[in-house]
């Protein structure tokens, strides 16, 4: 059974549902999160801090929005690791922001993203990640299948702070388009204020390779589904390696459904 929040810190390991247009919720210390957050208010925002050796799994779903801003906050303490995956579908003029902090030593942010879209969509996604505090991590990979006359802007920027030595930082984004007329706009930008750091950045997008479709087709698979199939390969491919059962049983849904 899944809970709701009920405005209070979450102690030991949960399972809890979210849906409020603000919240603001704490990860004791030792304590572990499942949170599943589907926004049902026009402005959403989501602040979660883990305090020292906590845990946190999040999954959000976005879908069919119209008009939404959502802001996703996550505030990392001595320690901590979070795992987020978002998956946006059939949103109209959705704007989603996700902003890292990593205040304490050895706290570890992995975020996936992915966006799929069908024909006249603007998504906007922005993405910060902020290290404050040595030996910390973050990660951030969002992969886009757009077709029609979808337009999606991905932005994103890396934080480095000069106390933040020995940290590792990373930020891929992809995208495929399906159409002529689709467009996506990719602007990575690094802020780097000290050395002996790992950060590393990359942006790619294109269309889908002629030869795997013809060697699809050739198995007797239709043109159309060729593409389909092809396309839901790469949009889930920033999840191989998220590996758990909360993962599997939310994935598998989402996968269903599209």
């Amino acid at each position: 059974m899944v809970s709701k929040y009920q405005n209070s810190p979450l102690y030991g390991e949960q399972q809890v549902y979210l849906w409020e247009g603000v919240t603001n919720l704490d990860i004791s210390e030792n304590s572990q999160a499942y949170l599943q957050l589907y926004p049902r208010s026009k402005d959403c925002k989501f602040i979660c801090t883990l305090l020292r050796n906590s845990q946190a799994k999040v999954f959000v779903y976005l879908y069919k929005l119209d008009n939404y801003q959502v802001k996703l906050e996550f505030n990392l303490h001595d320690n901590s690791e979070i795992e987020t995956v978002c998956f946006v579908e059939k949103c109209q003029n959705l704007r989603l922001s996700q902003c890292i902090v990593l205040l304490g030593k050895h706290s570890t942010a992995i975020v996936r993203n992915a966006c799929k879209t069908y024909g006249k969509e603007k998504i906007d996604i922005q993405t910060s990640q902020t290290h404050s505090a040595p030996r910390s991590i973050s990660s951030i990979e969002t992969n886009s299948v757009l077709d029609g006359c979808a337009n999606i802007n991905v932005s994103g920027v890396i934080n480095v702070l000069e106390s933040s030595h020995e940290s590792t930082s990373d930020q891929y984004t992809k995208a495929i388009t399906l159409s002529d007329d689709a467009r996506v706009i990719m602007s990575p930008f690094l802020n780097i204020l000290t050395n002996d750091i790992v950060c590393k950045h990359g942006a790619a997008s294109g269309g889908l390779d002629e030869l795997t479709l013809l060697y699809a087709q050739s198995r007797g698979i239709s043109p159309a589904k060729s593409k389909e199939m092809l396309a839901d390969g790469f949009i889930f491919s920033c999840f191989d390696n998220l590996k758990h059962p909360f993962w599997e049983t939310h994935l598998t849904r989402v996968k269903e459904n599209s």
